[in-house]
């Protein structure tokens, strides 16, 4: 009888356990086709630029563009050819995985409902992110060039009106093409320049709410096919990512763009749920345009598109 009842206990747990198993399968499947996906689309984008590049620079070497140098153009070609099949591979490799990470069935109802864990991680997500993008913002990290640059366009626009670089004692130059980031940042940096004066923090504190943006997308984006959990780890493993910090605490374009970018996904989405909606899919154009003016490289999500 002890043999019999502790068999039954033994069943019982293993058959337990094997559910726990069957349950956590797909999701880590799903995770690992997820992971090898991104990577593949991220050397794909890397290895087609700097292709694209390579051709470019061998039909200027060709026209007389460059100097002479002695295996120059050899080692151009090489590089070239080398990022070329790299860029097939990977496009390979996304044709060949992408379909399966679309067939994975959304999570239910059910699934996505928050849990104590989900509060956890989301509460260690938040305090990292907090504790690493707000503090000693007008100190560190020092304004590179480009920043500065970003800086000055607006403060000509807070204290002069004038959306241009330069100084207007001297020459100020209107929709400087250098300055590679749009209105849809320079415009809320020039407001708090308005507002409390012309100091590097208050235009910081602008990029970080950008951030903090960017964090809440990524959790609305990555809960319906993973869950909760694995949504607010993903918040978590992209502030500890590198460079995101620097990102955040700098006035670049890079995380309003990619902000307005996820914001413009999530409301497609939506709107493709609820077919009826006209606000969701303008409001998708028009954080799509958004991210576009903030920075053009956006264009390059295009290629999703292409096949």
């Amino acid at each position: 009888m002890g043999v019999g009842t502790g068999g039954k206990v033994g069943t019982y747990r293993l058959s337990d356990g094997g559910q726990l198993r069957s349950a956590a399968t797909p999701f880590f499947g799903a995770g690992l086709r997820f992971f090898t996906t991104m990577c593949a689309l991220a050397v794909f984008v890397c290895s087609a630029f700097a292709a694209a590049a390579g051709c470019v620079l061998m039909l200027l070497y060709m026209r007389g563009d460059f100097t002479e140098e002695p295996g120059f153009f050899l080692r151009l070609a090489l590089k070239t050819a080398f990022f070329s099949l790299t860029t097939i591979g990977s496009g390979w490799a996304l044709r060949r995985q992408a379909p399966m990470c679309i067939r994975e069935a959304p999570c239910t109802r059910e699934e996505t409902r928050a849990t104590s864990s989900t509060f956890a991680v989301l509460f260690i997500a938040a305090a990292a992110t907090m504790l690493l993008v707000l503090p000693n913002l007008g100190a560190y990290p020092w304004p590179a060039p480009d920043e500065m640059h970003h800086l000055i366009v607006a403060r000509n626009l807070a204290e002069h009106g004038s959306y241009a670089s330069g100084h207007p004692d001297g020459s100020l130059i209107f929709f400087d093409p250098y300055d590679s980031v749009g209105p849809p940042v320079i415009l809320p940096v020039a407001a708090a320049f308005k507002v409390f004066g012309s100091e590097l923090a208050p235009a910081r504190i602008v990029i970080a709410l950008f951030y903090f943006a960017l964090c809440a997308f990524v959790f609305l984006l990555m809960r319906r096919p993973f869950g909760p959990t694995p949504a607010a780890g993903a918040v978590l493993m992209m502030t500890m990512a590198f460079g995101s910090v620097y990102l955040a605490r700098s006035l670049y374009g890079e995380v309003p763009a990619l902000m307005f970018l996820l914001a413009g996904l999530w409301c497609w989405g939506r709107a493709l749920d609820s077919v009826k909606s006209v606000a969701l899919p303008l409001a998708a154009g028009l954080c799509f345009g958004l991210a576009v003016l903030t920075k053009t490289f956006v264009l390059i999500g295009a290629w999703a598109f292409v096949g």
